[in-house]
């Protein structure tokens, strides 16, 4: 594929060694500003016997210009494997263009891919959005193997009743899918569905076939067995069961209740869990890697001067847009403000690169350093100078008075000293931070933004120790070098710092990949980062490399990464019970277990939801915090909770669901099968 000068697994070309952030020098000074452009988007996707085809909508208010073609490239699981254009198209506002496929044909393997059509993905000229020029679908090929689960079933007056779901591919035509029911371990009846075929990702409801059977009275373990005789040939055969433990024989009024929920968890191999603090975050206005993978929070580096041009001028354009885009996808948003930016500092004072406003510059006693690539002249201010630390400490005040009250301006590095921000002088040396006012910048930090996640760069030893520290707020870790020999120096300055090691277990650590890997050691920087994930319990990672991942291996390693970092956590067992003794008492026991390799820092309100025919009840697990379940060590909650009235009589639904507490992102995406449209999760069903 060499149509293109890149491919749509992104080339991110950094601008300096160590994580030098990319584009500041680019940016327009009317950033707010929004011209009459054309905005293309693909309204559908087709594949057939290695063609694609898809059809692009202008829904812009202009046409696009006259003399350049409309590209899309087609991508599979997020490469890009072949291509179309269409030349001179003068695309009108609410025209539409179907395009076939000009590059060679692509063959798609066997089994489960996703396929995207990237419309003027090789920007042939400029548009009102970029962000929704991708479209992207499921489709399976060939022959994928069923997999069949019991999702939930019930029992009733001899009548057992379940819903089994297909998680992998299509069963056969005309089959019959059979089910067993036992009781206490033996089987007593049966029931199938004769001539059927069972999609992906569909359900079937089984009833008793075999007939009838009466449950005797007392405590007895019910199991459902879909399958069971072995007629489908699935991929997994084991996970074809569930159970759950009933009392018969109530008083009039209704069964007791005593059932047992255990949710199938889902694999790594399934979709990402789209949940904030965690996973893949967009760096720096970037496109996610690859192209239409979920992500929700974002983050951005600014130069100060172009924040706040002069005192008490400050350009919140720049962060507004950038925050509205965050809530645009139910996100967070977080930043920091550098003081000096290598190649990224286009302004200029008295000759020299500059990132701070010329009054500050005037009057903060700097010094003129060179860089020792290219002789370019950086302005650096005197970092222990009160008039440079009250100056900042005005910019942070002004920006947290301005966004201290926006939940969704959730994350703010410790800013004010050092190249790009990074809390060190590399290349240029230089009278480094002393460490009362790296006490004092920490200190700073934590007065002015008690409510943000605060996040410490790792270089400068004392500014580390103090965050490390504090005793105000906890403070989490930016590490800007993942995958990186030794993760750029920041492992280094961890292991020197007491406490450090156990950060991860209070506050957030937060990364982006290295550029490349800086070190000699010729280790994949994929594969490297993916075990630096584990090891630092890393919680959410950006697209800072130059070269994105494209062998089989890297690929491998840098999704491993996304999803195995931050939280996923699911529950591996909910029992719920209803006495004869006090039927308007619903006891809820929950055991909670965390397959990630940090914690979640957030707040989220967990609600059990019980259904039936003629009563719906929302409980609050108000006392559950979601916050305390590590990885490795499940969490088991109980709570009695008060019933408006006895459940008549009936048959009951019972969901779960996490709400954020904050009202920006949908209920948390659990690590377990069942999740209904409206973020709850089916845990199963119980009878009074």
């Amino acid at each position: 594929m060499n149509r293109h000068s890149r491919q749509c697994w992104m080339l991110v070309l950094g601008l300096a060694a160590c994580a030098g952030p990319e584009g500041l020098d680019e940016r327009e000074t009317a950033e707010a500003a929004i011209e009459a452009l054309p905005d293309l988007v693909v309204s559908s996707l087709g594949y057939a016997n290695g063609v694609f085809t898809c059809e692009v909508v202008n829904q812009g208010t202009v046409a696009t210009p006259a003399g350049k073609k409309i590209p899309v490239g087609y991508l599979v699981d997020g490469v890009e494997r072949t291509w179309s254009d269409q030349l001179d198209a003068r695309l009108a506002p609410g025209a539409k263009l179907v395009l076939g496929t000009k590059g060679p044909a692509f063959m798609i393997p066997t089994g489960v891919h996703t396929i995207s059509a990237y419309v003027n993905d090789t920007a042939q000229f400029p548009e009102a959005s970029t962000t929704n020029n991708v479209l992207t679908k499921t489709i399976t090929l060939g022959e994928t193997k069923p997999d069949l689960v019991v999702q939930s079933f019930q029992y009733l007056d001899g009548i057992f009743t379940a819903v089994v779901k297909n998680l992998g591919g299509a069963t056969p035509a005309g089959i019959t899918i059979p089910i067993a029911y036992q009781v206490d371990g033996v089987e007593k009846t049966w029931g199938h569905v004769v001539g059927v075929m069972l999609g992906a990702g569909q359900t079937l409801t089984i009833g008793s076939t075999g007939g009838a059977y009466q449950v005797p009275a007392g405590t007895h373990t019910l199991t459902a067995w879909v399958d069971d005789t072995n007629r489908v040939v699935e991929s997994n055969d084991a996970n074809n069961t569930l159970s759950k433990v009933v009392t018969i024989g109530a008083p009039t009024g209704g069964n007791p209740v005593n059932v047992t929920f255990a949710p199938p968890s889902l694999p790594f191999s399934a979709a990402e869990l789209p949940n904030p603090f965690r996973g893949q975050y967009l760096w720096h206005d970037k496109a996610p890697v690859p192209l239409g993978w979920p992500t929700v929070d974002s983050y951005y580096r600014f130069n100060w001067i172009d924040l706040s041009p002069a005192r008490h001028v400050y350009n919140w354009a720049l962060i507004d847009q950038r925050l509205a885009k965050a809530k645009a996808m139910h996100g967070r948003f977080g930043m920091r403000v550098m003081a000096l930016c290598q190649d990224c500092s286009p302004h200029t004072f008295n000759g020299a690169r500059s990132a701070i406003p010329d009054d500050l510059a005037a009057v903060s006693n700097p010094t003129v350093v060179r860089d020792p690539a290219n002789g370019a002249a950086y302005l650096v201010p005197d970092w222990n100078s009160e008039a440079y630390l009250s100056r900042l400490e005005e910019l942070l005040s002004a920006i947290a008075a301005r966004y201290g009250n926006d939940a969704a301006f959730a994350f703010f590095d410790l800013s004010g000293f050092g190249n790009w921000g990074e809390m060190h002088l590399y290349p240029f040396g230089g009278a480094t931070l002393s460490a009362a006012n790296a006490t004092r910048l920490v200190a700073m930090h934590t007065r002015l933004f008690p409510t943000k996640t605060l996040l410490s760069l790792t270089a400068h030893p004392d500014v580390l120790a103090a965050a490390v520290a504090s005793t105000a707020k906890p403070i989490g870790l930016r590490i800007d070098c993942l995958g990186s020999d030794r993760m750029g120096g920041a492992e280094g300055n961890l292991a020197r710092t007491p406490g450090a090691d156990k950060v991860w277990r209070r506050a957030p650590v937060m990364t982006e990949w290295c550029q490349y890997n800086l070190g000699n050691s010729g280790l994949n920087m994929f594969v490297l980062g993916e075990q630096q994930m584990r090891t630092f319990h890393v919680s959410t990672l950006g697209t800072n490399f130059r070269v994105s991942p494209s062998t089989t291996v890297e690929q491998t390693a840098y999704r491993q990464a996304d999803v195995g970092s931050g939280y996923r956590l699911r529950t591996s067992s909910v029992k719920v019970a209803i006495t004869a003794a006090a039927p308007t008492t619903l006891q809820v026991e929950s055991t909670w277990v965390n397959d990630g390799v940090a914690p979640n820092y957030l707040e989220w309100k967990a609600m059990l939801i019980v259904d039936g025919p003629s009563a719906k009840v929302t409980l609050p697990l108000s006392s559950l915090d979601l916050r305390q379940v590590f990885p490795g060590a499940p969490l088991t909650h109980a709570q009695t909770s008060s019933l408006p009235s006895a459940l008549p009589v009936g048959t009951y639904k019972v969901f779960l669901r996490l709400d954020d507490a904050q009202g920006i992102s949908p209920p948390m995406f659990l690590a377990q099968d069942g999740r209904g449209t409206d973020g709850t999760y089916l845990l199963g069903t119980f009878t009074r």
